[in-house]
């Protein structure tokens, strides 16, 4: 279990200051795992420097991939339609896990990661 937890956690670390290189399609299920693996980080360690990036990847995936007024992410960051192949439910789900974990809700909600 030990060597699961040092892989997430040298997986998370690589990815944490990084930037997302748009010089290319970026798709928001992409996205949305790098969140989850913040996430995942913060649970792990309790570090808010986990949280605050999973914040920050989470701000840009908005930003990215949700043109104003439509509920569904664009396919990626280059195409302006939806299509589900490219796993905009992770990034919601992502987005949702993010919210739950800033201002736990009074309710006991469990988030079900579901990817293929």
């Amino acid at each position: 279990m030990e060597a699961y937890r040092t892989l997430v956690l040298k997986t998370a670390d690589e990815y944490r200051q990084q930037e997302i290189n748009l010089s290319q399609p970026v798709w928001p299920g992409t996205l949305g795992s790098v969140i989850l693996l913040m996430l995942n980080a913060h649970q792990l360690t309790n570090d808010e420097h986990y949280l605050q990036a999973a914040e920050r990847f989470a701000e840009q995936g908005v930003k990215q991939f949700f043109a104003e007024g439509n509920p569904l992410p664009k396919a990626s960051h280059m195409h302006d339609h939806y299509e589900a192949v490219t796993n905009g439910d992770t990034l919601m789900l992502a987005l949702l896990q993010v919210w739950q974990t800033r201002q736990p809700p009074n309710v006991r909600l469990q988030l079900v990661y579901c990817d293929r």
